[in-house]
């Protein structure tokens, strides 16, 4: 019998189900925002930097028809995104190795578009979990200056790399861009609430020079399960709406992780 599944370790989207019972790190909104507004157009070939559930390469793989590799160097990651892959509607296109973006740097191969959510928490105080703290510390598995290297040496000449970090490692960022041939063409402030100072920045970086285009998104929660107009064209077509999530939770919805069709199940347009 086909029983229904909702539980805190598998994530629900719209087409596809993370789940994440294996990974130091969930799904979380900078994983949702860099996957969401990371536009790769045109590109054949994606990396996603750090995959960890590989909800990015997901997201990217709903928008894009380009193949997609997910890197990570914590081997039972790989495995959960690998599992999340196959049971995806996009397992002919996405693919998983275990390998440290420094050493995949070294091996010649070219993306047309790179994403990457990076553990950015460098001098914080550390998880005494060992895969938790790889995930959340630069400082030990992969420095600001080696992404950078690493992505130089990774990124076709006409492709783009995307990350999120904290709004104050901006200047760094743009340092350590420029000093590998790549500048900044795309910064979004975002914002938990209007009137608040940016706490993340989106970035857009490519090796060919551009004029810089700037702009601010307010994520602001209007009221339980509603949130501002602009975070909501931009997440929208990935998330469940809130009678949907109700309806899953509830178990009203026939579903299972594998073989995965939420979208006819819960007739999204």
């Amino acid at each position: 019998m086909n029983h229904p599944v909702y539980s805190k370790d598998i994530f629900y989207f719209k087409q596809f189900a993370v789940k994440q019972d294996k990974c130091p790190l969930r799904v979380g909104t900078d994983a949702v925002l860099l996957g969401a507004w990371a536009n790769f157009t045109n590109a054949e070939r994606i990396l996603d930097i750090g995959c960890g559930t590989g909800v990015i390469s997901l997201m990217l793989a709903q928008r894009h028809k380009a193949f997609i590799k997910g890197v990570d160097i914590n081997p039972a990651v790989i495995e959960q995104a690998e599992e999340n892959f196959k049971n995806s509607p996009w397992t002919n296109r996405l693919r998983t190795r275990h390998i440290s973006v420094q050493d995949l740097s070294l091996t010649g191969q070219k993306f047309d578009g790179i994403a990457c959510n990076p553990p950015f928490f460098s001098g914080c105080l550390r998880s005494n979990n060992d895969s938790k703290a790889n995930a959340r510390h630069s400082d030990l598995v992969l420095p600001m200056e080696e992404l950078f290297l690493s992505v130089g040496n990774l990124l076709s000449m006409d492709g783009k790399f995307c990350l999120i970090l904290p709004s104050e490692l901006n200047e760094r960022a743009k340092k350590e861009a420029e000093r590998n041939k790549l500048f900044q063409t795309k910064i979004t402030w975002v914002k938990t609430l209007h009137y608040k100072p940016a706490k993340r920045i989106l970035l857009e970086f490519s090796k060919i020079e551009n004029s810089l285009r700037e702009d601010e998104l307010s994520i602001e929660q209007i009221s339980p399960g509603q949130f501002s107009p602009e975070y909501h064209a931009l997440v929208g077509e990935y998330f469940l709406e809130m009678e949907q999530r109700k309806a899953l939770v509830a178990g009203k919805i026939n579903l299972s992780y594998k073989n995965l069709s939420i979208k006819s199940a819960l007739n999204v347009a």
